[in-house]
């Protein structure tokens, strides 16, 4: 777990490094307008997700219990068939994607983008999603095996070609079709690079392609038929919001909401690192019958995940606005801002919950999954139609606070300690109870800091923020460090 979240951070630091970077580049070269419409076409290809048709979750889980029973023959049919899989996904996504780009200008505000260059763009980055998708069974594979630092590198390696091919493009007046262009080029060595760490592993690239059993398709549909409705309502719930604003409001409302979504995205990533080890592990734990350690893998996994994203949502809360500023400049930094600190509120209980998704794909609680991810997919949507009219953006994100706590305060703490045999009042008293303590602490002081001296420098401002943070949060993490640590060593 420590190997693959200490490389999964150092994708993420790099990530985030870019994302600093680039973002004031690009809108500045492009426009407030045209990047609400980069930001839609993003999240209407997050929907090529769907034809994932669950296999992600159903290839790490399998690779992971072939690896442990030891069976090469069976790792080479689910890869072989996994790959197969994602290479049709991919050829129906790039259809869909065209019809996409056809229809473009009829369903959303292009923000004064010309409709040529937006229909240009979308088929660009339909072949980049397109492209994705077989490379990400590759990762899956990866992560099944337990090599998160080989998935990282990978990703590492996507990240950087793409920030080179943003500025390259941008630079060269290329537009949003040279973004989309960058991605591309991005993805395509992504997937030959990750094909040739996989033949270096298992001795087999591409010719995996010919590989395939009905078989496993068959046992990988019984559970990817539940993650696909759990794919689904998670991109309701957390990738929709652009496509809802530019349908209804502004491509520059649509900009503004996705700018502080792009700090939440930030956050998710940090604890996504951490989580994404869970998976793999719990499958391990459920193969072998070690119920116990999946129960304690999930509480110790629920306090580091809060432990890990609080602090960010501490500082967004009380200083969102400032923050944005300082990044963007005023004019877009100040209504992102505001947004940001509504969505800090929002985010909390799904962050708390990072811990528990994987988890129950691990054990096999794939239909409690979709049932719960697209009740909270359904219920924002139509949250979000009914109060954007009156909110403007607020509303979607009251509509992401309000699904949230409902699912991820209640129903999926519920669900999981029903499965794994934890009283509620455990969960409480051994994860989330101290870490919600310190953030409420530290939000406190910097609320007073804030209303008793207003007016400070931006420096000492945030200096001061870190300094609160580390005093509320750094006993916390002492006391986590000094119980995990001798629990570890006793791991055979």
């Amino acid at each position: 777990m420590l190997g693959g979240t200490l490389a999964g951070w150092a994708q993420y630091a790099v990530a985030v490094a870019i994302t600093l970077v680039l973002t004031p580049f690009v809108l500045e070269r492009i426009g407030p307008g045209a990047y609400g419409v980069w930001l839609l076409l993003s999240q209407a290809l997050g929907y090529s997700g769907l034809l994932d048709l669950g296999i992600h979750p159903a290839l790490v889980r399998s690779i992971a219990e072939a690896r442990i029973k030891g069976d090469k023959e069976e790792l080479r049919r689910v890869l072989g068939t996994g790959l197969r899989l994602y290479a049709v996904a991919g050829f129906v996504c790039l259809l869909a994607g065209i019809g996409f780009s056809v229809a473009i200008q009829r369903w959303f505000d292009l923000g004064g983008l010309s409709v040529e260059t937006a229909r240009q763009t979308a088929i660009i980055a339909t072949l980049s999603a397109a492209v994705a998708l077989p490379a990400t069974a590759i990762s899956g594979a990866l992560k099944g095996l337990q090599r998160f630092d080989l998935s990282a590198a990978l990703g590492l390696l996507a990240n950087v070609l793409r920030a080179g091919g943003t500025v390259a493009a941008l630079g060269a007046g290329a537009g949003l079709p040279g973004l989309a262009m960058a991605t591309l080029v991005s993805n395509l060595v992504m997937l030959v690079a990750g094909a040739f760490v996989l033949q270096r592993l298992t001795g087999v690239g591409f010719e995996l392609f010919q590989e395939g059993s009905f078989r496993v398709v068959k046992r990988l549909a019984s559970i990817g038929v539940f993650s696909i409705l759990g794919t689904a309502g998670w991109q309701l719930a957390y990738g929709s919001d652009t496509l809802l604003i530019a349908g209804n409001l502004t491509a520059v409302d649509a900009a503004h909401f996705g700018l502080a979504a792009n700090m939440m995205v930030m956050v998710s990533a940090l604890v996504g690192a951490f989580t994404g080890n869970l998976l793999p592990l719990a499958s391990t734990y459920e193969a072998s019958g070690s119920d116990e350690r999946a129960t304690a893998n999930y509480l110790l996994g629920t306090r580091i995940t809060l432990l890990l994203a609080l602090p960010p949502l501490v500082l967004f809360f009380v200083e969102g606005p400032l923050l944005l500023s300082v990044w963007l400049g005023p004019d877009a930094g100040r209504p992102a801002g505001d947004i940001l600190r509504l969505l800090a509120i929002a985010y909390l209980p799904s962050l708390a919950n990072a811990a528990g998704l994987p988890v129950a794909l691990g054990i096999g609680s794939h239909r409690s999954v979709a049932v719960l991810m697209l009740s909270e997919g359904l219920l924002k949507v139509l949250l979000s139609l009914l109060w954007m009219p009156r909110f403007a953006v607020f509303g979607v994100a009251l509509a992401t606070l309000t699904s949230s706590l409902i699912h991820h305060g209640f129903l999926w703490p519920r669900m999981l300690c029903r499965r794994l045999q934890i009283r509620p009042l455990t969960l409480w008293t051994d994860a989330l109870l101290v870490p919600l303590a310190a953030a409420t602490a530290v939000t406190a002081a910097l609320l007073l800091l804030e209303h008793s001296f207003p007016g400070r420098h931006t420096g000492t401002r945030l200096v001061t923020a870190a300094l609160v943070s580390l005093v509320g949060f750094g006993p916390v993490v002492v006391s986590l460090v000094r119980r995990w640590v001798p629990t570890a060593k006793q791991q055979p």
